[in-house]
């Protein structure tokens, strides 16, 4: 709590809730237009699955 509330103070909180948010949206958008159809939905789910595994590769390389 006591990290939280550190970063609370210098809008580190705000920025990931207001990151997520945009992502959700996205997201949301994103499975309503893949969900119109069959090709669609392969569609979809092949290039999500990708830019997933590019997020944990890029995310692994920051770490690193």
């Amino acid at each position: 709590l006591k990290q939280w509330t550190k970063e609370a103070k210098h809008g580190f909180v705000l920025d990931e809730c207001s990151r997520y948010s945009e992502l959700h949206r996205d997201a949301r958008r994103y499975a309503r237009e893949g969900s119109t159809s069959g090709e669609a939905f392969i569609f979809a789910q092949r290039t999500l699955q990708a830019a997933f595994s590019d997020v944990v590769h890029m995310k692994q390389q920051i770490v690193r």
